[in-house]
């Protein structure tokens, strides 16, 4: 679909602003396939576009399909996933590989291997990983301690204060939540994030959320293009055209993606895990 978001960019509403931020990615995204066709279809086949510096190729790692880099960066991380837990459950290591993993960190924010955009080489958001694998082996202890039930509102209010850590604010949020949920039962609070995190339509979103987010961009792009080329809307119909026509069609088709793709690789993948031969003495 990425040749048809590239047709629509001078039929939309804003096709006129230079400053519109959609605009200079696609012509970005274009000029990179362009130039390095091959090496750019082939690195995102074998989920190593990631690995390439956009102080090399500009946007290298998301200019064929924009959400698959973070594919690139979860192969990156289940090969040292095993090790990095065993670090952090290991109290005498567990220092040493805090420390590796912020100096990993440092050395890729100060872009000391090459410039990247988006964090799709693995020291630039293993310290992310390392918060979630913290916080599941932290969690029996940390369920000990009683938290007020405004605590995810106050992790909340955080993330608006700081933006640049909402996403901190929102686990933060979620994971008090997590640890509380028996105690707070009948607290409003505890009652709006139940809805929010364990109702059915809850899980039923969550359980497809991840194939929205791998094929939001294409089907926008697709339907973005058919209304350009058809409809004509001013900005403000076209913005909700697009929202309500482009949801729609994400939701169905990652409800088959999730049906007919994730859940039989899940079963695949289950399947080869129990086969696997026992580890030699």
């Amino acid at each position: 679909f990425f040749p048809l978001a590239v047709a629509s960019v001078p039929l939309l509403p804003l096709a006129g602003d230079s400053q519109n931020p959609w605009m200079s990615l696609i012509t970005q995204w274009q000029t990179a396939l362009a130039t390095h066709t091959a090496l750019m279809v082939s690195s995102h086949l074998a989920l190593l576009q990631g690995l390439i510096p956009d102080s090399f190729i500009p946007w290298a790692g998301s200019n064929v399909l924009g959400p698959a880099w973070s594919l690139t960066l979860e192969w990156q991380f289940y090969l040292i996933a095993p090790l990095m837990i065993w670090g952090l459950a290991k109290k005498a290591w567990r220092a040493p590989t805090i420390i590796l993993i912020a100096a990993g960190a440092f050395i890729a924010r100060n872009n000391l291997i090459g410039v990247y955009y988006l964090p799709t080489v693995l020291p630039a958001a293993a310290y992310v990983f390392m918060i979630g694998i913290g916080c599941r082996l932290a969690f029996d202890e940390l369920k000990k301690a009683a938290l007020p039930p405004q605590t995810p509102l106050a992790a909340l209010l955080l993330g608006f204060i700081f933006p640049s850590l909402l996403w901190l604010a929102i686990w933060l949020a979620a994971y008090s939540y997590l640890l509380n949920r028996e105690r707070w039962s009948v607290h409003p609070i505890a009652r709006v994030m139940h809805t929010l995190l364990e109702s059915g339509p809850a899980r039923y979103c969550g359980a497809r959320s991840y194939s929205v987010y791998l094929f939001h961009l294409p089907i926008l792009e697709l339907v973005a293009w058919w209304l350009a080329l058809n409809v004509h809307p001013p900005l403000m119909t076209f913005a909700l055209l697009l929202f309500a026509i482009a949801a729609a069609i994400i939701l169905l088709v990652s409800d088959v993606s999730y049906r007919f793709v994730e859940q039989p690789c899940i079963r695949i993948g289950a399947r080869l895990t129990r086969q696997r031969p026992p580890a030699l003495a």
